[in-house]
């Protein structure tokens, strides 16, 4: 009597055990949840942005990056980019994230974390560290390991922000990422990891960074306010400005008088 019972709650509708994951799909989780329960962050690596101009050639930029971050307003990042002279700091100091201009010897309060870095890297992992869930995706395709790196599997999957791929280790560590943005995919982001830990637990005074003793902290700004203040009224004549191209020339607004010119501000707006 008792073994029938037993059988026969075995069948009973809704019983039925949960089918696993795909393969890729459970290495995806693997990776983002890991980030998602992560307390401190350390990543260092090489950050590369391409955008194609047409029949032209791909214009590339490329940023190497070094993050070193709890959970919160503790830690440092930087971004360099060598050929458009270009060094971005942000410091957390356990209270605030400053961002420093190393020109001018200022510092700025410019949020409460570092999640700045989902924001300039948009990859589901950083996303999730970031306190943004991304959404899972519906269909994941499992990509070889490329020449000469045996050991990695590659996940590639249409994310909110276009087709993503991740590179993973065996024990599901991400190593390498990819980004296609624009309908055609003229934009594209590639992170290369030299270095990193995620790490469960951690002492948020242990990442604790100081604004150099030097820099002169300047109060936040109301930037609506600035910017509504600096608008000019439309048919007035913009005032000329300098800017490097990624190609390292130096042209100004008055250059291009008589063709219409698009402003772009990118990071450092």
């Amino acid at each position: 009597m008792i073994p029938f019972l037993l059988l026969s709650l075995s069948l009973l509708p809704g019983q039925e055990p949960e089918a696993p994951a795909p393969p890729g799909l459970a290495r995806y989780r693997a990776c983002v949840e890991r980030f998602a329960s992560a307390q401190a962050l350390e990543l260092r690596g090489l950050l590369e942005f391409r955008q194609s101009a047409g029949e032209g050639e791909p214009k590339t930029l490329g940023y190497d990056i070094d993050l070193r971050a709890f959970r919160g307003p503790s830690g440092r990042m930087e971004l360099r980019a060598p050929e458009m002279d270009m060094h971005l700091t942000m410091v957390g100091d356990g209270e605030n994230v400053y961002l420093l201009d190393h020109e001018e010897k200022t510092a700025m309060i410019f949020g409460e974390d570092f999640s700045t870095l989902a924001e300039i890297a948009p990859l589901d992992p950083f996303q999730a560290w970031a306190d943004d869930a991304p959404a899972e995706p519906g269909e994941i395709e499992v990509l070889e390991s490329p020449p000469g790196l045996p050991l990695l599997t590659g996940l590639r999957y249409r994310s909110s922000d276009g087709l993503e791929t991740l590179w993973l280790a065996p024990n599901d560590r991400l190593v390498a990422a990819s980004l296609e943005m624009g309908e055609d995919g003229s934009m594209r982001l590639d992170l290369v990891l030299t270095g990193s830990r995620i790490l469960d637990q951690a002492d948020p005074a242990a990442f604790a960074a100081e604004v150099p003793h030097d820099y002169t902290l300047q109060e936040s700004r109301d930037v609506q306010t600035d910017f509504e203040a600096a608008l000019l009224a439309i048919g007035e004549k913009a005032p000329d400005f300098e800017v490097r191209t990624l190609d390292g020339e130096v042209i100004t607004l008055a250059d291009l008088e008589g063709k219409t010119v698009l402003l772009n501000f990118w990071f450092r707006h």
